[in-house]
């Protein structure tokens, strides 16, 4: 096995029946490479992990709870879709956690009089109210 230079300036090795055309010296696979390459990867593959960790987190984050969203999905008749009203009901996105839950603890206790509400908060327990409200607070108004 030996080394040639072709005009380029690359440099050949014979490997078994496959010949490498890539300057260098990193052994990686059956090819030669070195210094400058081995460098240019290590930068590329560090920059690569940084990117896809940086996303991984951002779609974790940015994924809703799926339980807390089917929660929330009989609110959407009335207070639309995400919370986001078009009539007369009350804008549930971005509203305050704390008052959302304040809210419907009085309607399932019958302190907050309504037409419908009390119903509807009778169904739900004090967990899933705080679930309902850390969906709505997420969400944009």
């Amino acid at each position: 096995m030996k080394y040639m230079d072709n005009m380029g300036g690359l440099q050949h090795r014979r490997v078994g029946i496959a010949e490498c055309s890539i300057s260098g010296r990193l052994f990686v696979g059956n090819c030669l490479m070195g210094g400058v390459m081995n460098k240019i990867q290590f930068q590329t593959l560090a920059v690569a992990c940084a990117i896809g960790w940086s996303l991984s987190a951002t779609i974790a984050n940015a994924a809703p709870d799926t339980h807390s969203r089917n929660l929330t999905a009989s609110c959407a008749a009335c207070h639309g879709t995400n919370g986001r009203s078009v009539r007369g009901t009350p804008i549930l996105a971005g509203m305050d956690r704390r008052h959302f839950v304040t809210q419907m603890k009085d309607f399932k206790s019958g302190a907050r009089p309504a037409t419908v509400m009390h119903q509807h908060a009778k169904g739900y327990s004090d967990e899933e109210f705080e679930k309902m409200a850390e969906f709505f607070a997420d969400q944009k108004r």
